[in-house]
């Protein structure tokens, strides 16, 4: 009899010990629709280059299912790819996760939506993005996606006339003060969450592309990358917010030396930065497509015009552009200054040499150097720029 007590009590452990078993890594079961076979990987993002991507692991798909089993030392977004054509993004956590990819649904659209149960961290993506979501979609900023999507359509329909009454009104003061009120309700939601989650790999992930220079100041720059701790530093985006620190705060900061380079001028012939007559020269990195770049323009030709007799030039780099759309914009912007082609052999959308070499995070991106190379401004506003050219030219000669 005790030895049956004995069993009983023994067989009741074992399953209570079952029952609290934790998972020591991931297991991810997936389950496709439109697709019976094949193969299904786990991909490593690379934002900082993502032509670059690393298969963590791979499974057989088998009777439209796949399960995945492993550890990872650093949980952060994912790539989960089927038969190397359909990619959707998930949260690679050490937990049971289930996917439910419907491709049936449409096979044309490469990036399915899927529905992810049981990753926490998934969850709080989501939950962020509907955040942003509700900002960008407010009624109040209407305006700004109804002219938005006229410009696009005159684009499409090459219709300058209409380009040009639309580029009219979004440089407007009002437009672009309604603008900057959803651009600082956008970034104050995405700085409140990382205050909140320094440590959370899912925090860079919420911050995301806003860590450029262009969309943060150099302190605000300095304060979110040293918030950062524990495993929000085993993301790939944290590994993107380190090279931009470093160019920001090293490599490209102000009194480093520029890189030199040879490029093609619209006329074909061969333009070295090195040899370019000018006590101070504005590098400017663009292309056609960007509407701040040649938002800018308008007052560069009158600082040109004000200063090219007294030692200023511009040289213009157009890159990740199609040349007969980069030789167009001249032509229709009428800039008056030196522009070279930044051309990327690989595909026409990708950033050219140069800006690779001069870790270009987006465009414009300008560099005020002087002749020897030496930087001395980075990423000037309009006023600084204003500022510094007052100070270097017309009170130091």
């Amino acid at each position: 009899m005790k030895q049956i007590v004995l069993l009983i009590f023994c067989s009741v452990l074992v399953m209570g010990c079952a029952k609290e078993k934790t998972v020591d890594g991931y297991q991810i079961s997936g389950t496709l629709k439109g697709i019976d076979s094949g193969w299904a990987k786990i991909i490593k993002r690379n934002m900082i280059d993502r032509q670059k991507m690393e298969v963590i692991d791979s499974v057989a798909i088998t009777k439209s299912s796949f399960y995945f089993e492993g550890k990872t030392e650093a949980q952060d977004m994912a790539t989960l790819n089927i038969n190397d054509n359909y990619n959707v993004d998930f949260f690679l956590e050490n937990t049971l996760i289930k996917v439910v990819i419907d491709i049936a649904a449409d096979k044309q659209n490469k990036r399915p939506t899927p529905i992810i149960l049981g990753s926490t961290m998934y969850d709080q993506v989501l939950k962020q993005g509907a955040i942003r979501d509700s900002i960008f979609n407010n009624p109040k900023f209407d305006r700004l996606k109804e002219i938005s999507e006229s410009y696009q359509a005159a684009r499409a329909g090459n219709d300058t006339l209409k380009m040009e009454e639309y580029k009219t009104i979004m440089y407007s003061p009002d437009f672009q003060n309604l603008s900057k009120e959803r651009t600082n309700e956008m970034r104050k939601a995405i700085f409140n969450f990382v205050e909140q989650n320094p440590s959370s790999p899912v925090s860079p992930n919420i911050m995301g592309f806003q860590y450029t220079e262009g969309r943060m100041t150099k302190d605000e720059l300095k304060k979110y990358y040293d918030i950062y701790e524990g495993d929000a530093k085993k993301t790939a985006f944290f590994q993107f917010f380190n090279k931009i620190h470093d160019e920001v705060f090293n490599k490209f900061s102000v009194g480093a030396v520029v890189p030199d380079f040879t490029l093609t001028t619209v006329d074909g012939k061969g333009l070295t930065l090195s040899k370019v007559e000018g006590k101070y020269i504005l590098i400017d990195f663009w292309a056609s497509w960007c509407v701040p770049c040649r938002a800018s323009f308008p007052h560069l030709k009158e600082l040109y015009k004000q200063y090219k007799d007294k030692g200023f030039e511009v040289v213009a780099i157009g890159t990740a552009d199609q040349e007969d759309k980069w030789r167009k914009a001249i032509e229709e912007d009428k800039t008056p200054w030196l522009h070279v082609y930044d051309a990327n052999t690989k595909s026409k959308n990708m950033y050219g040499p140069v800006a690779q070499k001069y870790n270009v995070p987006h465009l414009p991106t300008t560099f005020l150097i002087d002749n020897k190379g030496v930087i001395i401004l980075r990423q000037p506003q309009k006023e600084d720029l204003d500022k510094k050219l007052d100070e270097l030219i017309n009170h130091n000669n």
